[in-house]
Parts: C-alpha cells; sequence; structure tokens
C-alpha cells in the first residue's frame, strides 16, 4: 500500500482516540499578538538528537568555524538570513544562537541546536518555513560530520491570529505543501520509516480539542508523504526529549500534547521538516494560534 492509501477508512471515533492529562488546574492562554509586526513569539528552534560522528579532516579545537558561524554563512548563501543593514526587511530569519553539546549526557545525546527569529510574523496562508529551516540545520551538520538521526525538537512560532468570520482559510498554506509533494516521488520504498510526532501546546488548552479534527484532516489529505494511523492525547505517549526548552519562548511548560503515529515517507530532515509543518497548519487550522513544541522520533528507536 503506498503511503497515504486509506484502506481501514473511515478514520477513528470520537472514542477510540485516548484522552488523559495529568490532574490539575488548566490556564486559560490567549493567541500570541505581533504588536507592531513581532512578538516574543516568534522563536524558531531546532535541535538534532543522534550520533554524530566528526569528519576525520576536521578537528573542532582547531577548526575555523562553528554551528553559529556555518548555520549564518549557509542561511546567507540561500537568501534566508535578515542582514541587519536591511533593518530585516529582507530574508526569512534573523540568527539568534547556535551550539553544540559535546560530553552532556541526554537520551538520546543532543548533538546541535539552533535558534532564530522570524523577521515578520507569518500569515495564516503561509506555510512556516520549516523545510528550510531543517534544511539548513542539516547542511551545517554535514559540514561537521555523519550525523545518526534519532530524533528532532523543534519549536515553531504562532502565526498571525485568526479573527472573524473573514479570516483567511488555510488553504492557500496548505497548497503550497501539497504541491511539493513530488519532490518525495520515487523514493525507496524501503525509506519508509514508522514515527510518532508530539505536538505540545504548552498551556494552550486548545490543543486537545483541535487535535482530533486535525488527525481526521490528515487522513482525509491526499498525499503519499505521511499515513496517518493514530492519535492520542495520553500524556505518557508523548515523545519527550531532553533538554526541554525555555518557557519564555512559547506557553510553556509542556502540558497540552497530541501524539500523530504513522508511516514517513523517509526518515529524513527533509520529510520531518515537512510533516512538522503539516502538522503545525493543521492544528492551527483548529484554533491553536500560538507557538508549539514539536518531538518527533521514529516509533521503533535505537538503543540509546
Amino acid at each position: 500500500m503506498k503511503v497515504g492509501d486509506r484502506s481501514d477508512w473511515p478514520p477513528a471515533t470520537a472514542s477510540e482516540i485516548v484522552e488523559r492529562v495529568p490532574p490539575g488546574n488548566q490556564p486559560r492562554v490567549e493567541p500570541a499578538a505581533f504588536p507592531g509586526g513581532h512578538s516574543l513569539f516568534d522563536t524558531m528552534f531546532v535541535a538534532l538528537h543522534g550520533n554524530l560522528t566528526p569528519h576525520p579532516w576536521r578537528d573542532p579545537l582547531f577548526a575555523e568555524s562553528d554551528a553559529y558561524s556555518l548555520f549564518t554563512a549557509r542561511s546567507a548563501a540561500m537568501g534566508w538570513l535578515a542582514s541587519p543593514s536591511s533593518g530585516a526587511s529582507h530574508g526569512i530569519w534573523a540568527m539568534n544562537d547556535a551550539g553544540q553539546d559535546p560530553g552532556l549526557q541526554y537520551s538520546p545525546p543532543r548533538v546541535a541546536w539552533f535558534q532564530t527569529a522570524l523577521t515578520q510574523p507569518f500569515p495564516p496562508e503561509q506555510p512556516l518555513p520549516v523545510q528550510a529551516f531543517l534544511a539548513c540545520a542539516g547542511d551545517v551538520i554535514a559540514h561537521i560530520g555523519t550525523l545518526d538521526l534519532q530524533a528532532v525538537h523543534l519549536l515553531v512560532p504562532s502565526p498571525v491570529p485568526i479573527v472573524g468570520p473573514s479570516a483567511p482559510s488555510h488553504s492557500a498554506a496548505f497548497s503550497a505543501l501539497w504541491s511539493a509533494r513530488s519532490w518525495f516521488a520515487d523514493r525507496n520504498p524501503e525509506s519508509m520509516t514508522s514515527v510518532q510526532v508530539t505536538l505540545d501546546g504548552g498551556q494552550n488548552p486548545l490543543m486537545h480539542s483541535a487535535s482530533p479534527k486535525a488527525f481526521r484532516w490528515m487522513q482525509m489529505i491526499k498525499q503519499d508523504i505521511f499515513s496517518c494511523d493514530t492519535l492520542s492525547l495520553a500524556y505518557e505517549d508523548a515523545v519527550v526529549l531532553e533538554p526541554g526548552i525555555a518557557d519564555g519562548l512559547w506557553v510553556g511548560p509542556g502540558y497540552h500534547r497530541a501524539t500523530f503515529a504513522g508511516t514517513l515517507v523517509e526518515w529524513s530532515l527533509d520529510a520531518v521538516g515537512w510533516l512538522a509543518a503539516c502538522l503545525t497548519d493543521a492544528v492551527h487550522k483548529y484554533g491553536v494560534n500560538t507557538p508549539l513544541l514539536i518531538a518527533a522520533s521514529p516509533t521503533v528507536r535505537n538503543s540509546w
């Protein structure tokens, strides 16, 4: 069966979707706003987890480059970096920070991380530049060594809040993602991988009401990149990666989580970027207008 073909339609009913959340209060969260074109919630962050084998010709103690300088250079070369001289009017993101974590004990190990700030809020009709962001991170790591990727930890900002009956639909955003599906055509069938992707809405309770709707939408769309098979709102089913991300960068700490599981056309930053952008658009479609923390990993995990 091709990825995306649904032989088990119709999808699960509400009673088949597990929902168990920790006890406690569920605070209300207002949608993120962008006064003057920016907000505190404009950060994009990614951490790559796995095992990195450095290139034998590159000694990190004497190398002229590091994760920060390489990400900056690659972003500039691709036209994604905002130039300080332009007043952030050009480019997609401005560089904040980046680094590597040699010697720190996490499971799976965190290899490197990158943090940027979008130069302007993205309206709902445009997909967030997640694929470009992960592609840049992947190019940097490939410059440093060979990565056995075991998990991806990603923070994405909110789009402009949807307000009123005249608010734009998300069809345009998904159309851009859907039109890019041919990039994944003719891939090795043996590369298909079972994955779990957890979207954490932090203190935003709308995540739990939006996720079942997003799940059914993911099952209905015609594409061969990700077959969305199950959804769990169970706290213990979530993919949790350490270290965490500072609560001040989103609406943390983590609390309202939804874990989507299925088959991805391949386990790569390219495919994970597409899936993360698609799932983000799906939950935004149903009202989640705050930043999301995303954790993705293969379902059958390596021995960390």
